[in-house]
């Protein structure tokens, strides 16, 4: 991993550190909740490199530890749920710099 990616990293996991506090605070998920969330966001880090060189453009989503790939958010929010409901997730579109998704399936 290079300067740069190491700077994106952090970045992105201080964003995804700052919308879960905000939500826990508003009660909108439980610390337990947010833990699994940021599980799920370093098993995406951890693959990074494969997921952005193989993946390019599809939505890569991490539950349960599994990882679930598709053409939509839809389409990997629905098969996560059907393999694992109620468990929390994280997804993200591959190639864009906007935070990924994530939620309670």
């Amino acid at each position: 991993m290079n300067d740069g990616d190491a700077q994106r990293q952090s970045s992105a996991a201080a964003k995804l550190d700052a919308r879960l506090r905000r939500e826990v605070e508003t009660a909108q998920m439980t610390a337990a909740q947010a833990d699994e969330v940021r599980r799920q966001f370093e098993r995406f880090e951890q693959q990074r490199t494969e997921i952005e060189r193989d993946l390019r453009f599809r939505v890569v989503c991490f539950v349960a530890g599994e990882r679930i790939v598709g053409d939509s958010v839809s389409a990997v929010v629905d098969e996560a749920k059907a393999r694992f409901p109620g468990r929390m997730f994280y997804a993200e579109t591959v190639g864009f710099d906007a935070l990924g998704s994530v939620g309670s399936l």
